[in-house]
């Protein structure tokens, strides 16, 4: 364990690093360009891709694997998730660019570097003894590092808002790297996390701001729990043959 010590502490600096510069860049830099929103999100999280690709071709070398092999039942699902997004915006119709551009800007970079950079790198920190509990733990610090940085966002939120969405970032973080164990690709979890911030920007939604102890529980267990149960019926624990990504270190 002593010998994978080492990388799996430089994947906790890739992600302190990572909330350093977002609050550099969105925070001080390009805070005092007076930029209108569209051109601040555009740079922004482009500026943090390149953050994510320089890191990975630096330090981690760490190969993306995109190659998707579809079937049916994911054309289908895929289909019904598109064909509700489309019903979704017809009465939202002025915020589809808008929410298009976050959907994408967010998905892209953060799917690149934590489920891309990170999963991929704890995986293979593991590939001489790829066993499902050490899967499991791959999945649950790479989420976790991914809940961490939205910390960040106590810059412009209430510290009850921010601890919401860090613990349903988790929540997300474990529905996603489900997503890339079972399939090998990065191309599903980057969907889904589009249809996520989408919807949320479409509808102008953010974590429930209450301080109501009631509110506070279903913010926090609610989206977990519904986060937690997809991630096993995606990922299915017991059947690790249906693994997609972890067939790629054999």
């Amino acid at each position: 364990m002593k010998n994978k010590i080492l990388p799996i502490t430089k994947l906790f600096l890739l992600a302190i690093a990572l909330i350093i510069f977002d609050l550099l860049i969105s925070g001080s830099i390009l805070r005092q360009l007076n930029l209108d929103k569209v051109l601040y999100l555009s740079l922004f999280k482009t500026t943090e891709l390149a953050f994510g690709i320089i890191a990975n071709l630096l330090f981690f070398h760490q190969r993306i694997y995109w190659k998707l092999n579809i079937g049916k039942k994911t054309i289908f699902i895929a289909s019904i998730i598109i064909l509700i997004l489309i019903l979704l915006s017809v009465s939202h119709f002025q915020r589809i660019p808008l929410s298009l551009l976050n959907g994408i800007l967010a998905a892209i970079p953060e799917e690149y570097i934590f489920r891309g950079i990170v999963l991929t790198s704890l995986l293979t920190i593991f590939k001489d003894k790829l066993t499902t509990k050490n899967v499991l733990f791959c999945i649950i610090i790479a989420s976790f590092l991914f809940s961490i940085c939205h910390l960040e966002n106590l810059r412009t939120h209430s510290l009850t808002l921010t601890l919401i969405q860090v613990v349903q970032t988790f929540g997300m973080g474990l529905m996603f790297c489900s997503l890339y164990v079972r399939k090998g690709s990065l191309a599903l979890p980057i969907f889904i996390h589009f249809t996520i911030d989408y919807s949320i920007s479409l509808f102008n939604s953010t974590a429930n701001n209450s301080t109501d102890p009631i509110d506070l529980i279903i913010g926090l267990v609610l989206p977990l729990t519904t986060y937690v149960v997809l991630a096993i019926i995606v990922l299915r624990p017991f059947h690790p043959s249906n693994w997609n990504l972890t067939d790629e270190f054999f």
